[in-house]
């Protein structure tokens, strides 16, 4: 007799995200087989003349010229699955692939297609909505997909058991946005992919290392940063900035751009900073910043989307405005100014990540609500 199965859908890496959900769904459900589809390897050909037409039509110059603010965010491959030929294309083909066997329930990540069929109850977890764009000050409406995205968007939501998020940023927005019962709406964060290497109890914050992670220097609002920093070096002119996965060109003093380096890497740098600092204009999860709290450092960010579940004001960090330069500088001297209170905030913001943001933690919320669901 064939084990029970769990069918788990998912849209390439999702930044490491789909291969911690995958070993979550073997580790927490041993009982059942795990089927992975990749919907773009196992189902559809996003890059079809069909598909490529259907964005044209959708979305006509700002798809040639990357007008789209959202656009520079996204692979070619999300870009091409914001259409209903792809959406369309994705549901005929799970079904038919879903059908043939028999599942316990099925599992997708992210909300860029719909993975369920009917009767099998189905789950999903995303770190976004699209209409939880219009909660940042500085989005233009303009910048929206089609109405018709959106009406596919809320399917997949409505179609769900339960949606899980990475925030309680998105889960606001499935209830308020896209009338989820509150009670189908869970928040149960998102997990650690860096994770420090030695002690965090331990750590010295007698330096004045400030850290910027980010690959999108724009929208991680690394030039306002820099701006913040000429104010910072005024004060302490024996400060240092040190920028990691973004290349922009900064003559500044004392400002090190490393630009991307391998994950293995990454640790090295939080443990060798005394403070991190990400300004973001839009912010959905923040993962980074949990990495940044479970090495021990204080943060200084925006008060924005996922951000205020990752940053408590004034025990573990700071938030401003988006954009306030004045603000991300008199936050940073703060803490420069006081060792004792880096330290306090960033032992502090450890215990929080610990708490919160371990893959092992989220991987229990996620288990113990599909199994109360199923047995409803």
């Amino acid at each position: 007799m064939t084990s029970p199965k769990i069918a788990f859908i998912k849209m390439g890496s999702f930044s490491l995200v789909n291969m911690h959900i995958e070993e979550i769904l073997k580790n927490t459900f041993p009982e059942y087989h795990l089927d992975v589809f990749d919907v773009v390897q196992d189902f559809v050909n996003d890059k079809s003349i069909i598909n490529i037409l259907s964005v044209m039509r959708w979305y006509g110059f700002d798809f040639i010229s990357g007008k789209r603010i959202l656009f520079e965010e996204l692979s070619q491959q999300e870009i091409l699955s914001r259409t209903t030929n792809f959406y369309n294309n994705v549901k005929r083909s799970i079904i038919r692939q879903l059908e043939v066997d028999e599942y316990a329930f099925s599992f997708q990540t992210q909300s860029l297609f719909d993975a369920s069929i009917p009767g099998l109850p189905h789950f999903v977890y995303t770190d976004h909505t699209h209409l939880a764009n219009l909660n940042y000050q500085h989005f233009d409406e303009s910048m929206l997909y089609s109405n018709a995205w959106i009406d596919l968007e809320r399917e997949i939501y409505q179609r769900a058991k339960i949606v899980f998020t990475t925030s309680n940023f998105v889960t606001k927005s499935l209830v308020e946005d896209y009338s989820c019962a509150p009670e189908k709406a869970n928040c149960v964060y998102s997990g650690i992919n860096v994770e420090p290497e030695i002690d965090i109890p331990g750590r010295s914050y007698g330096n004045k290392h400030i850290l910027f992670v980010g690959i999108n220097w724009k929208r991680k609002a690394g030039p306002l940063l820099i701006e913040a920093f000429k104010r910072v070096l005024h004060a302490h002119p024996d400060s240092k900035l040190t920028i990691i996965g973004s290349q922009p060109k900064i003559d500044v003093a004392r400002v090190s751009v490393i630009g991307r380096v391998p994950s293995s890497e990454v640790s090295h740098y939080y443990m060798d900073a005394s403070i991190f600092c990400l300004p973001s204009f839009l912010e959905p999860s923040a993962a980074v910043l949990a990495e940044a709290a479970a090495h021990g450092l204080p943060v200084v960010s925006t008060d924005i989307g996922g951000t205020p579940d990752r940053v408590i004001h004034g025990e573990t960090g700071y938030l401003v405005e988006p954009g306030d330069i004045e603000g991300l500088a008199r936050y940073l001297i703060d803490l420069l100014d006081d060792q004792e209170k880096r330290a306090q905030f960033g032992q502090r913001g450890y215990e929080l990540a610990i708490e919160r943001f371990r893959w092992e933690e989220v991987g229990n919320r996620i288990e113990a609500n599909i199994r109360a669901a199923l047995q409803g």
